[in-house]
C-alpha cells in the first residue's frame, strides 16, 4: 500500500485487500496458545526450553541471516545489515513474540486450568490493552483517560500474550449456528471498520496511517476471532489432509513472502491498476507456495537424515 498515492485509483482496492487479512499474525498466535496451553498436553518448561524455543530460534536466525544478505546485497550498509540480523527484517518481529508467547507459557498453563480466572484474565487484558490502543486514535495522546488507564500498570495480558490466551479460551467455547453467525459478524464488522478507518485517516495524513490496523485493537480481534470460531464450527474434517498442508507451507509463505514482493517491485511489473495488482497477488503467493513446498521437502528430508544419528547417539548413552 505504501507504494501507492493514498488518492489514486488502486490505493482503495489495496487497502480493502490489506484490511480483510489483518488477522493473520494474530490468527497464527491464537492457534499457538489454543496448543500450547491446552492441560491435556505434556509442554513443560524443559520441553520449551530443550525443543519449541530452538526450533523456533534456529529458524529465526536462518531468516535473519538470509533478510541480512539481501539487505547488504542492496544497500551495502553495514548498520543496515547488522540491524537486520539482529532484529530480522520488518515482518519477523512475529518470530519473536511467538518466543516471548512460549517462554510465558508455563505461568499462563495454570491460569486457564480454572475458567473463571483465565475469562478474568482476559477481561483484564481487554480493559488494560485492548481498550486504549482501540481507543488512542480517537483522543489526544495526552488524554486524561489514557493517562488513567497507563496508570495502573496492568500487563498482565499486554501485547500479543491476550491473543495466546484468547486463542485457548475460544477452544473451550460450544459453537452452533447461532454462535456462528455472530462471529461472522463481528468478523465484519472489524474488518469493515478497518477499513474505512484506515481509509479515512490516511486521506486526511496524505499518507498510509495504521492506527486502525494496530495488532491489539478491538477491531483487529473482532476480525480474528470471528474467523477462529467459523472455522471452528464449519469442522472440515474432510479436508484434514489439505488443512495438514496449509498448516506446514503458512509459515515459510510468511517467511520469504517479501522477497517475492520484492523482486516484481524491482521488475517494475506493479502498476497502479487493479489488474496489476491483483496479477501481483496472485505472483507472490503462487511464488511464496512454490518455495514453501520445496522448503518443507528439504526440512524433511534433513529430518529424516539426521534424526537416525541422534537416535543411535541416545541409545549409545
Amino acid at each position: 500500500m505504501m507504494d501507492f498515492p493514498v488518492k489514486s485509483a488502486i490505493w482503495p482496492l489495496a487497502n480493502i485487500l490489506n484490511g480483510c487479512t489483518r488477522a493473520a499474525v494474530p490468527l497464527f498466535l491464537m492457534i499457538s496458545g489454543a496448543l500450547f496451553l491446552n492441560p491435556n498436553k505434556n509442554i513443560t518448561i524443559q520441553k520449551i526450553i530443550k525443543k519449541y524455543v530452538p526450533k523456533l530460534g534456529v529458524t529465526l536466525i536462518l531468516w535473519n541471516c538470509i533478510y541480512a544478505l539481501i539487505e547488504w546485497a542492496i544497500t551495502r550498509n553495514l548498520a543496515i545489515t547488522l540491524h537486520t540480523l539482529i532484529l530480522g527484517a520488518f515482518h519477523l518481529w512475529f518470530l519473536y513474540v511467538t518466543i516471548g508467547c512460549y517462554l510465558v507459557a508455563p505461568l499462563l498453563r495454570p491460569i486457564v486450568t480454572n475458567m473463571k480466572l483465565m475469562w478474568w484474565a482476559l477481561g483484564l487484558g481487554g480493559l488494560f490493552t485492548v481498550l486504549p490502543v482501540t481507543i488512542q486514535e480517537f483522543l489526544r495522546p495526552d488524554n486524561v483517560l489514557l493517562s488513567l488507564i497507563h496508570a495502573f500498570q496492568v500487563n498482565l495480558m499486554s501485547g500479543f500474550v491476550f491473543y495466546f490466551v484468547l486463542g485457548y479460551a475460544l477452544t473451550q467455547l460450544s459453537i452452533n449456528t447461532a454462535k456462528m453467525w455472530l462471529a461472522g459478524v463481528g468478523a465484519f464488522i472489524g474488518t469493515v471498520v478497518i477499513i474505512i478507518g484506515t481509509e479515512s485517516q490516511s486521506i486526511v495524513a496524505g499518507h498510509l496511517n495504521q492506527a486502525f490496523q494496530a495488532n491489539v485493537n478491538l477491531w483487529i480481534m473482532l476480525q480474528a476471532s470471528g474467523l477462529f470460531l467459523i472455522i471452528r464450527g464449519l469442522k472440515l474434517t474432510k479436508l484434514s489432509k489439505t488443512l495438514k498442508l496449509i498448516s506446514e507451507l503458512s509459515l515459510p509463505i510468511y517467511l520469504v513472502h517479501p522477497i517475492f514482493l520484492g523482486a516484481i517491485l524491482k521488475l517494475h511489473l506493479l502498476k497502479p491498476d487493479a489488474l496489476h495488482l491483483l496479477v501481483a497477488y496472485v505472483l507472490v503467493f503462487m511464488g511464496a507456495t512454490v518455495f514453501a513446498w520445496c522448503y518443507q521437502g528439504i526440512l524433511r528430508w534433513l529430518r529424516s537424515y539426521f534424526r537416525p544419528t541422534v537416535t543411535r547417539q541416545y541409545s549409545q548413552d
